[in-house]
């Protein structure tokens, strides 16, 4: 079975305007499972009856950092409603991106952890490109929130686009956390163009310059679960460009699973 599945906040528009023709059409593309990034104002249980209505699995969730923060119970209430119990604080709020507010998120992160792992989820990090070049005690901010304390290790999700942003070889810094890696975003970006403008760089998974089938031979070696397409916005037809990116990995995923 394959383990590529469709990150969803490429679709926040689509979700917004009908969830259920949304779902339908990301199912009719070629995806079983999805990685879940907010409701983008639907009702919840809407959202919850348009994955189940097209045959989807919620396989992991993106989840507001405040929540993590002050609401631990609505996040069991979505896992609950979702039916799923690996979730990733998505995005570290604009006023903590300070050293006190990344030392304050990670131990909010830690205590939110706790109650949650003992309920049976797995939590864990997704950062954009600033986060990996910011410091917090001599560590970039992923591996910072992601280093044990008090007994609980966050699972990083890298980013194989950020992390090329941020200047960093996204197979290199994926190997210090072999079997740690649950999940990981998969977009593509030409480093030919300015690294920092994503309107002109982003690139369907294949058109770019990122060794997916490296990270994906090593994923598969070291733990890794899911590899999720992610498209933040596209010129094509955000349908067209996950299908081209899906068509890509899944022959990638066939070479890779073939010499196993």
């Amino acid at each position: 079975m394959t383990r590529i599945v469709c990150q969803m906040y490429g679709f926040r528009k689509e979700i917004e305007r009908d969830p259920y023709e949304c779902f339908r059409k990301v199912k009719a593309l070629g995806f079983d499972k999805i990685q879940l990034d907010g409701c983008r104002g639907r009702d919840p249980e809407e959202v919850a009856d348009a994955v189940h209505q097209a045959g989807l699995v919620v396989d992991s969730m993106h989840i507001k950092h405040n929540l993590f923060i002050s609401d631990v119970d609505e996040i069991m209430r979505e896992g609950e409603l979702f039916g799923c119990k690996e979730v990733y604080l998505k995005y570290i709020e604009d006023e903590f991106q300070v050293e006190y507010g990344y030392k304050f998120t990670k131990c909010a992160l830690i205590k939110a952890a706790k109650e949650l792992i003992a309920a049976g989820y797995t939590v864990g990090f997704h950062s954009p490109e600033y986060d990996f070049n910011n410091l917090v005690d001599g560590k970039r901010v992923m591996d910072y929130i992601c280093t044990e304390e008090d007994g609980v290790a966050i699972h990083p999700e890298p980013d194989t686009y950020w992390l090329t942003v941020a200047g960093i070889d996204p197979l290199s810094y994926c190997q210090q956390y072999a079997g740690r890696i649950l999940t990981m975003h998969f977009k593509d970006i030409d480093t030919s163009l300015d690294l920092m403008d994503m309107e002109a760089n982003l690139r369907e998974c294949g058109q770019g310059n990122v060794d997916f089938e490296g990270l994906m031979r090593w994923g598969y070696a070291n733990g890794v679960r899911a590899f999720a397409i992610e498209q933040d916005y596209s010129t094509k037809g955000v349908y067209e460009s996950f299908k081209e990116s899906l068509e890509y990995l899944k022959a990638v995923e066939e070479r890779v699973v073939a010499t196993q």
